[in-house]
């Protein structure tokens, strides 16, 4: 609402952003005003490549709060096929335990089947179930029910993925989770692991069907950054530290052709000339002249892999998300 067009303020010094991924292009657009002539502090778990490359570059400021509150531990991530089974013992062990579960498939029409195969799995199991098409009226009896511990197990939507702050809920059940892109499944595995009890993420595939690259790669990408504070550094790794064959190769070629182009130019001259590429005076002085051809040209050849590698990092990394 405060981005609205009709909302103006008098004395804006500060702006602060919190889940900075979750603006939209248009939003962010307003937001970009704002920052000409204010202070902004943007938040995120799972900060957008955009961004981190900003604060990598030096035109942001960039603070990372690694240490995790006191006797906060990590989720146990688990990719497994959908089956009942699996999610029968998932249930009952953390109702053995006395806690309580999330579990999310992200389709209404489907949460109607899902409490009657609960009923059958898991009888003992009190569910109430949640979804952004109930009224404000029912939503609210939903979650106090869950809250209170009326309730042992919540069935509910994406709703969920944000605000929600309940220490006695420690397993999240994700059906389906290879139709979430990366920051979704990493904001409802935020959703348990809230107290100083251990906490699981079961995350469900289609057993024996195919899963797309994507798919796949968004699962390994959740279940190896499953440490606290993984968020950040999950999206620096996949921005920055790659240095893959297409980058490497591209800069190898486009670092030959261009010293080769300044040997062949600087053959005609005589005296000291400037390695346009990197600024490098080179004396005309036998292999004197070769040696910072060399190492400029692995130098230029690394650079340049890893900028065309990040580029593509990002590219790859923005369609996950």
């Amino acid at each position: 609402r405060i981005l609205s067009k009709d909302v103006s303020f008098r004395d804006l010094g500060l702006v602060v952003i919190d889940e900075e991924q979750r603006f939209g292009v248009a939003q962010k657009e307003k937001l970009k005003e704002l920052r000409a002539s204010v202070e902004v502090l943007s938040m995120s778990a799972t900060p957008i490549p955009r961004s981190l490359n900003l604060a990598l570059g030096g035109i942001r400021d960039l603070s990372v709060i690694e240490t995790p509150p006191k006797d906060r531990l990590a989720v146990a991530t688990h990719v497994v096929p959908q089956g009942d089974e699996v999610v029968r013992e998932a249930i009952r062990a953390e109702l053995d335990r006395g806690g309580q579960v999330y579990l999310v498939h992200n389709r209404i029409e489907g949460l109607g089947v899902w409490r009657e195969r609960l009923a059958e799995l898991v009888p003992e199991c009190r569910v109430v179930v949640g979804h952004g098409q109930m009224s404000e009226g029912e939503l609210e009896r939903t979650m106090r029910a869950f809250t209170t511990r009326a309730a042992d197990l919540l069935l509910a939507t994406t709703i969920v993925e944000n605000g929600l702050d309940i220490p006695t809920a420690n397993t999240m059940i994700i059906d389906r989770a290879d139709l979430y892109g990366l920051s979704q499944l990493y904001q409802l595995r935020g959703r348990v692991g809230r107290s100083d009890k251990p906490a699981s993420c079961w995350l469900l595939v289609p057993p024996g069907a195919p899963l797309t690259d994507d798919a796949r790669r968004r699962l390994r990408a959740i279940q190896e950054f499953s440490d606290l504070g993984a968020g950040f550094w999950r999206t620096f790794r996949s921005i920055i530290l790659p240095l893959s064959m297409p980058g490497v190769v591209v800069g190898a070629i486009f670092v030959s052709v261009m010293v080769l182009g300044e040997f062949a130019t600087s053959a005609a001259l005589s005296g000291r000339k400037v390695n346009l590429l990197g600024n490098i005076i080179v004396t005309q002085v036998g292999s004197l002249k070769w040696a910072f051809a060399a190492v400029a040209g692995v130098v230029l050849t690394i650079l340049m892999g890893a900028v065309v590698a990040a580029l593509l990092r990002v590219v790859d990394l923005r369609k996950e998300l």
